[in-house]
């Protein structure tokens, strides 16, 4: 957001010193400009605004459901605990790891809540666990409701990008068979 508003010209400062990088300064130049023009709606306070506040309101509910899982396994540890976890274990996911972060959440949940607020390993670990299916199982489940819920828009999705073949509904068969003997009647 700063640099959109240091200079939001084609001849912006750092230009010059990416140039001067042998092989990849024109296309590190080139996703520099890019950068600047995918900020550039970010000028606009009202936009700014509405973006902040979404993202305010996004981590509010991810520390809230952090909060709540908490609050069934007991840890009466507040709201501010919820969110240093929540940053914590975001700031610690950001390294590549293995699927799904498996280890690395629980191994970063358990470090920060007894490190930080005293709670016994063994209740940091049962908390880590449980929160890492609330986030896992629950998107999982809304999505395969969504799925299940909307399973003829799937196949013709399929069947419009050649995955497979449009499906005719079950009477159309009969009614062709009925049309083709009345035919040669």
């Amino acid at each position: 957001i700063v640099m959109s508003h240091v200079n939001a010209t084609e001849h912006a400062f750092w230009n010059r010193w990416l140039r001067g990088i042998p092989r990849i300064g024109s296309h590190l130049e080139g996703l520099a400009d890019t950068l600047l023009t995918a900020l550039h709606p970010l000028r606009r306070a009202s936009i700014l605004a509405s973006v902040v506040a979404l993202t305010a309101v996004i981590w509010a509910c991810g520390t809230f459901s952090f909060l709540m899982v908490m609050k069934a396994f007991h840890l009466d540890v507040g709201f501010p605990a919820a969110a240093i976890v929540v940053g914590a274990t975001t700031l610690g996911m950001i390294v590549p790891s293995s699927p799904g972060y498996v280890g690395v959440f629980h191994a970063i949940a358990v470090k920060t809540l007894t490190d930080v607020f005293g709670i016994p390993k063994e209740n940091a670990l049962t908390y880590a666990f449980a929160q890492h299916a609330v986030i896992y199982f629950v998107p999982a489940a809304l999505g395969a409701s969504f799925l299940l819920s909307h399973r003829s828009m799937w196949h013709e999705f399929a069947a419009s990008i050649g995955l497979r073949s449009r499906r005719q509904p079950a009477a159309a068969p009969v009614l062709e068979r009925v049309a083709s003997s009345e035919a040669g009647k």
